[in-house]
């Protein structure tokens, strides 16, 4: 605004010292018209009462300029001498410095509220992408640095069922399932207060303590499963096809970052989430396994089965349970 102000200001006093040191000749002082029009060009809608100042001051400047130092009788003689003209030609100088102001101010005003829209669609995106934390420093232009979260709870869910659909036949009832399935997944991650990490084919990774830690992130996780487990099992009814939820949890240190240039995604990696996910494959549909580590968090809240000992691929024989 002070910028703009300036602008026009310096333009409107320059102006107004050469027509009273007479330098104009005939029309030059019609640049006093577009010193009217120009403060409704460049500053913001906040800012309409500057803008209305400004050009009356300009417009001011034009009529005391024409009154006091143009050269009246050749003006009012040229009303004599042609009326039609002169009243033509000046009523449409009129109507432009009316029509012009109001015409690009809502020219102005539309392209903002683009902006305004666009940007509004842009954060819905991010915060649809990201954490509300890494959201922000995206938003910001920060660099998202890598970070180790020394607790954390992991869970994989799988889909089992949807196999039963295969085929180019059922290929858009098993979108439309899968989308209606991840979709009130999303809304239940919400609910529970935890961190959707992605979805790849039939198969839901969800995060707790990440990336803002918590004490119980094993028990909210925990909580979130045994949703997950009713909400597939009643859509799949809904639907007519039996579906299962199949899911596997595991606490521990994670490492999460912002990963890629052009397309950017949010994930944890680390040994804590492998074994997440060879609990899920050791667990049958309809079961929620758990590593001992997330039983020890759980067990006083949760009604767990202990488990045999089991043999887990690249690491030594595990104790896990299920989940009531």
């Amino acid at each position: 605004w002070g910028a703009a102000m300036l602008l026009i200001g310096f333009g409107l006093v320059y102006t107004d010292v050469l027509l009273m040191r007479r330098v104009f000749v005939a029309g030059e002082q019609l640049y006093l018209l577009a010193l009217a029009l120009l403060p409704f060009l460049v500053v913001g809608g906040a800012y309409t009462r500057s803008a209305v100042l400004v050009s009356a001051m300009a417009a001011g400047s034009f009529v005391a300029g024409i009154l006091l130092f143009y050269d009246c009788d050749a003006f009012f003689a040229q009303a004599r001498t042609d009326p039609s003209q002169f009243f033509v030609t000046h009523a449409a100088l009129a109507f432009l410095f009316v029509l012009l102001p109001s015409f690009a101010r809502q020219i102005i005003e539309a392209a903002e509220e683009q902006v305004v829209r666009e940007q509004r669609r842009t954060d819905a995106l991010l915060h649809g992408i990201f954490p509300a934390d890494i959201a922000r420093q995206l938003k910001d232009g920060l660099r998202v640095a890598p970070r180790r979260h020394g607790d954390a709870s992991v869970l994989f869910c799988r889909i089992h069922g949807l196999e039963q659909l295969d085929g180019p036949r059922h290929v858009e009832r098993q979108f439309d399932l899968l989308r209606r399935i991840f979709g009130a997944f999303d809304e239940l991650c919400v609910a529970h207060g935890v961190e959707k990490i992605k979805s790849f084919g039939d198969i839901y990774m969800v995060a707790s303590g990440v990336p803002e830690p918590r004490t119980d992130h094993a028990e909210a996780l925990a909580g979130l499963a045994l949703a997950l487990r009713t909400t597939v099992a009643a859509l799949g009814e809904a639907a007519g096809t039996p579906l299962q939820a199949q899911i596997g949890l595991n606490s521990g240190p994670v490492v999460a970052a912002v990963l890629g240039e052009e397309r950017l995604t949010y994930d944890i990696w680390g040994d804590t989430v492998n074994t997440a996910q060879r609990m899920e494959a050791l667990a049958r549909p309809g079961e929620i396994r758990v590593n001992a580590t997330t039983f020890a968090k759980i067990n006083h809240r949760f009604r767990c089965e202990q488990h045999e000992v089991v043999e887990v691929k690249g690491k030594l024989a595990t104790r896990t349970s299920l989940m009531g």
